[in-house]
């Protein structure tokens, strides 16, 4: 919301449910302020008219569980912003929509479906838990963090399609035996197989484990695209893609212990730089 007459209109809608007794909307904090008779009505209902009126709304206060919901209700085309940090287990994503974090921090992970972008703020990802993308995912200005101890931060799935733009990182605080930050999969468990496919523009990092990193028992062809301003950093291997794939470095920097080790595809270096430097376990390459 932008605009004196967008908020003008948001407090008329709102004010005509029944049981609301009062609104308010703060245009420069973001923010609506609604008294309401619980006997008559709930902030359910007041989220539902925001929401059509073309706006996305959640309740703040208790951070729990207060993201998945206006999520799951938005359709296509629609912008969901956060007013406060939430703690969810897991978001599902289904329409193509784009969720405005707003500098706020979501302590959990989104499972994206459609087109969807991500923008404006942080995704803490606890121990054991992934962002999924299944569909077409754009990171904006997105700052994902966590360990990697059980599970890798992001997943790109079958013919799913990231992009991680020039402002937006993807860091994993892991050790070794850990996952990687970014894993990519091009077959389900059925055997049938994909193209998945990763653009990179920004930074994606990993300590102790490949900052990227497939399945060599993945028959699909995953595609991995380095871009100019780009960093893919780690102590170890920074790209590690034993699976079909092709891998085109056409800026940016790819930086480990070994740069990039693929077994089954194509390698296409026409800018940028990869280096094999590192020190890692004990040993030095050049």
């Amino acid at each position: 919301m932008s605009c004196a007459a967008c908020q003008a209109h948001v407090e008329k809608v709102v004010s005509k449910v029944n049981g609301v007794m009062d609104v308010n909307v703060n245009l420069l904090a973001n923010k609506m302020t609604v008294d309401l008779d619980e006997g008559v009505t709930n902030a359910q209902a007041v989220i539902n008219a925001v929401e059509s009126a073309g706006y996305g709304a959640s309740e703040i206060g208790d951070k729990e569980n207060k993201t998945a919901s206006p999520v799951a209700a938005a359709q296509d085309g629609q912008t969901v912003r956060l007013l406060a940090d939430v703690a969810e287990s897991s978001i599902k994503v289904n329409a193509n929509i784009t969720i405005d974090l707003n500098k706020m921090t979501v302590t959990g992970s989104f499972v994206t479906y459609g087109e969807v972008t991500i923008q404006n703020g942080t995704i803490d990802v606890p121990n054991g838990k992934t962002n999924y993308a299944y569909g077409k995912l754009t990171l904006a200005d997105v700052d994902i963090t966590g360990k990697a101890a059980s599970s890798s931060l992001l997943s790109v799935n079958y013919n799913g399609s990231v992009t991680i733009d020039k402002d937006s990182t993807i860091v994993a605080d892991s050790e070794q035996g850990h996952f990687p930050a970014v894993f990519i999969k091009g077959q389900d468990d059925r055997g049938k197989t994909y193209a998945p496919e990763l653009n990179i523009y920004g930074t994606v990092q990993s300590a102790k484990t490949p900052a990227i990193q497939g399945n060599g028992t993945d028959r699909g062809v995953s595609h991995v695209n380095v871009f100019e301003g780009a960093v893919v950093k780690s102590e170890t291997l920074a790209i590690y893609l034993p699976q079909p794939c092709e891998v085109n470095i056409t800026g940016g920097l790819v930086e480990g212990y070994c740069g990039i080790g693929i077994k089954s595809g194509t390698l296409n270096i026409s800018g940028g730089a990869v280096t094999g430097n590192e020190v890692f376990n004990g040993h030095t390459d050049n």
